[in-house]
């Protein structure tokens, strides 16, 4: 166990810990926006404006870790 976790460079953690968080804001908006749909409740798309800019400042972060 030990050697698996050495053998994972920060650069792969940092992609790794990146995707999951743009992952869980994905289903997240989905998951608000089809219950908005769904049950004519507009006040819970309020996530999906929250959701965007962040995974986009995520995904920034990302890119410039990267170089």
């Amino acid at each position: 166990m030990i050697e698996l976790a050495m053998k994972l460079s920060s650069r792969s953690l940092q992609w790794r810990a990146g995707g999951a968080a743009l992952l869980l804001l994905v289903l997240t908006a989905v998951h608000h926006a089809y219950g908005a749909y769904a049950f004519s409740t507009p006040w819970r798309l309020h996530i999906v404006y929250i959701a965007a800019p962040v995974a986009a400042a995520i995904a920034a972060a990302l890119y410039l870790g990267s170089r």
